[in-house]
C-alpha cells in the first residue's frame, strides 16, 4: 500500500537538539522538507490508509485463491470499525462528513 510514496519521501533527520523527526520531501526537489504529522494533518487519506495498513498486519487477508473465512471476515470488520471510531472522534471525516452518511 502507498501511503507517503505518492507525495514524495519520507526520511528521519535530526533537530537542533538532536531529537529525531520525520519528514517528508515532497517530489518537487526545489522544495525544504516538511513535518510528515503536519503533512498528514492536511491529508486524511495518509492515515486512513496507515490504519489500514496496520490491520492488515494484525488480521491478514487470506494468501492466493483462498477465500476469507468468517472469523476474518470478523475480525477484520471489527478492527475497521473502531478505527474508523477514533479517526471519527478526532475529526479526520469532519469536512467528507456529508459522503459518508
Amino acid at each position: 500500500m502507498l501511503i507517503v510514496k505518492p507525495y514524495g519521501r519520507s526520511s528521519s533527520e535530526r533537530d537542533e537538539q538532536g531529537r529525531l523527526r520525520r519528514v517528508l520531501r515532497t517530489t518537487a526537489e526545489s522544495e525544504t522538507p516538511r513535518e510528515l504529522a503536519e503533512f498528514a494533518k492536511s491529508h486524511p487519506e495518509l492515515v486512513i490508509a496507515q490504519w489500514a495498513s496496520v490491520i492488515d498486519k494484525i488480521a491478514r487477508k487470506p494468501r492466493g485463491n483462498q477465500r476469507p473465512t468468517q472469523e476474518q471476515r470478523d475480525l477484520r470488520g471489527a478492527l475497521g470499525r473502531a478505527a474508523f471510531q477514533i479517526l471519527d472522534g478526532r475529526g479526520v471525516f469532519a469536512e467528507r462528513r456529508d459522503e459518508l452518511e
